[in-house]
């Protein structure tokens, strides 16, 4: 399993009902891919951690670069890991 952390900036129309859409989006989705996780956004600024099989987090995350809701990613770890850290959370917001 490997997990990535990674902060982005969002775009400048991107407003609270986006946040809001990603979370749900990503509670739907994420299962059916074994992906976990969490998104923090504050001050215009993104901060997830994903964790699940190495292919499905190379998709996502080609998909990440291509929304438009933000940008200017930049990962800030990624690597294995033995056990989730979030093992329930499908996607969180916090």
């Amino acid at each position: 399993m490997e997990r990535v952390i990674y902060c982005s900036k969002a775009a400048a129309d991107t407003d609270t009902a986006d946040v809001f859409q990603i979370i749900e989006v990503s509670e739907r989705n994420n299962p059916d891919r074994a992906i976990t996780g969490f998104l923090i956004c504050n001050n215009n600024r993104f901060f997830q951690l994903i964790e699940g099989p190495e292919s499905a987090l190379t998709t996502l995350l080609e998909t990440l670069r291509k929304d438009p809701r933000h940008h200017s990613i930049e990962i800030l770890n990624q690597g294995t890991a033995a056990e989730r850290m979030f093992p329930d959370w499908s996607m969180k917001q916090l």
